[in-house]
């Protein structure tokens, strides 16, 4: 599923490599007419020259006489500044412009270059899956609450299964208010797509590598997977805070590959080291 979310960002970037994106993708952001401010206007005019010669640069690369990366890289950083310009020109016109539009990309492609049967169908499996999947976890939240803490530490040798569905219910309920709250505060951020990724590959690694170990390494005993699992995702946290206080440069799809990669080695030496002498 992560791989597909990623590939139609990787469509989306290269076909607005073609297509000429607008110069702010928010456009409902404001009520201000661009034609009446000069200075608006020309640096429309500039963006579309310099969208031109960035992509007859992209459609020349290739051949013996094309410009080099360096140069599409160049008029592309070009292209950025000159958004960037207009977006402050419209805030010092409007001082109630918001300039975060990067959650308009997508919907600008979706509305733009896809027919309009297949933009309700898009938006119909969105809903359906969006439901569908909050449903799922909450469900699954509120029964494994029940089932691994409830019942485990609040309800020892009582079995009264009406009380365990009230008990449920209600948790489902807490489950959800969590979920809203998790939602608005995500709204604060920059971009939701990456922030969705980004808490994903925090998890997916580790998650991925007891899978792993799971399915190919029949030896690795739950203790050692456990204790594994637990080694891996305090690693990826510790790369990820590093990451945030600038210690170093890690991009945080690689928490997916590195995570899981700790998770099995680490369940490798610690089967054949530490749990071996227990168990013997």
């Amino acid at each position: 599923m992560q791989f597909f979310i990623l590939l139609v960002g990787v469509m989306v970037f290269v076909s607005f490599q073609f297509n000429e994106p607008p110069i702010i993708f928010n456009t409902s952001a404001t009520n201000i007419e661009t034609q009446k401010h000069p200075e608006l206007v020309k640096l429309e005019e500039e963006y579309k020259v310099v969208f031109e010669e960035k992509k007859t640069a992209l459609m020349n690369w290739g051949d013996t006489k094309s410009s080099d990366f360096a140069e599409i890289k160049e008029l592309q950083q070009k292209q950025d500044e000159l958004r960037t310009d207009y977006k402050s020109a419209m805030l010092s016109i409007d001082p109630d412009y918001v300039q975060k539009d990067s959650d308009y990309i997508f919907l600008t492609f979706v509305l733009r270059f896809l027919p309009h049967g297949l933009i309700g169908l898009l938006l119909a499996v969105i809903f359906s899956a969006a439901m569908s999947s909050t449903a799922g976890e909450l469900n699954a939240l509120a029964s494994t609450t029940t089932i691994d803490y409830y019942k485990k530490f609040f309800s020892k040798g009582t079995e009264d299964e009406k009380k365990d569905l009230r008990v449920s219910r209600i948790l489902t309920v807490c489950w959800g208010f969590m979920a809203i709250i998790i939602a608005l505060t995500a709204g604060l951020f920059e971009n939701l797509i990456q922030l969705v990724n980004i808490l994903g590959s925090l998890f997916y690694g580790t998650i991925l590598g007891v899978f792993l170990l799971a399915f190919f390494f029949k030896n690795i005993q739950a203790n050692a997977a456990f204790t594994a699992g637990i080694i891996g995702q305090i690693f990826v946290l510790i790369m990820h805070l590093g990451t945030v206080m600038g210690y170093f440069e890690l991009s945080y799809l690689l928490y997916n590959i590195i995570g899981s990669a700790v998770v099995v080695l680490s369940a490798i030496f610690l089967q054949f080291t530490i749990f071996k002498l227990k168990t013997s």
